[in-house]
């Protein structure tokens, strides 16, 4: 709030905020976005799919069609706030809105579009709350099965092990276990961490190479089943004990969605 108080820049804010009274008590120069009609940018509606966002924003009474690559209901608000940011710096919103096609965040909500029937989606997603949005994000979509590749780091906080295995057991339909920067621990011990709240076992399997247990995944994919590869993201390597191995969730995806698409067409 200091800082608000301090500038005499443009101050953007969240309508929908629970703190947004008191941001806008202290700001000089307030823009405001969120889902009331009162914004300077209303968010008038969102639908969004496995692929893709279609948002209505209104700007000075005037409605936008977007289409926007980013997915889930936290990137309509933080494209919001960007499209007022740019805008107060006197950019042309039609030649802005061009160009949103082509936003793409790597390992954040990241899709893997190459032609399959079914979805792929690879997230950063590794404490319980950034699993539990992804994976109610992912349930909310029109998709069929949920298929979940996660792990647990080594050498990081062991308490949030069961309760991430808890989530993911509720949330998917199939979740294998496997490897994530598993540094000096034993993969094996973290995934039994991670299953120790899991009273029934039955839609779990373990494979502690990260690359097999995605391509596991990826070939047990059915039509509009959608593949989530957690924990990594756009990492290019796996820390085991105190080597780097090369290792891409997005590469190793890529590559056994490539093949199994040419062994269907032989």
């Amino acid at each position: 709030m200091q800082l608000l108080r301090q500038t005499s820049a443009y101050a953007i804010l969240n309508r929908d905020d629970k703190h947004f009274k008191e941001a806008l008590d202290n700001a000089k120069a307030p823009l405001t976005y969120g889902s009331s009609a009162d914004c300077d940018l209303y968010i008038k509606a969102y639908k969004c799919s496995p692929f893709n966002t279609a948002i209505t924003y209104v700007y000075k009474n005037k409605e936008y069609e977007v289409i926007s690559p980013l997915l889930g209901a936290f990137n309509v608000y933080n494209l919001a706030e960007a499209l007022l940011l740019v805008l107060s710096m006197g950019l042309d919103i039609d030649e802005v809105l061009k160009k949103v096609k082509d936003l793409k965040i790597k390992g954040r909500m990241e899709t893997i579009d190459l032609g399959q029937d079914f979805y792929c989606l690879v997230d950063y997603a590794h404490t319980p709350n950034a699993v539990y949005n992804v994976l109610s994000f992912v349930k909310s979509l029109d998709v069929a099965k949920i298929i979940v590749v996660i792990g647990q780091a080594g050498g990081r906080d062991p308490y949030k092990r069961k309760e991430v295995g808890r989530i993911v057991n509720e949330l998917a339909d199939h979740v294998i276990f496997t490897a994530d920067d598993p540094r000096f621990e034993d993969v094996d011990k973290i995934i039994d961490m991670m299953c120790e709240d899991i009273e029934d076992l039955k839609k779990c399997e373990r494979e502690i190479d990260r690359d097999a247990a995605i391509e596991k995944a990826v070939m047990m994919a059915q039509k509009n089943d959608i593949v989530c590869l957690l924990g990594k993201g756009s990492d290019e390597f796996i820390k085991i004990k105190d080597q780097k191995v090369i290792q891409n969730d997005v590469k190793t995806a890529e590559k056994i969605i490539k093949k199994r698409l040419s062994d269907k067409k032989k």
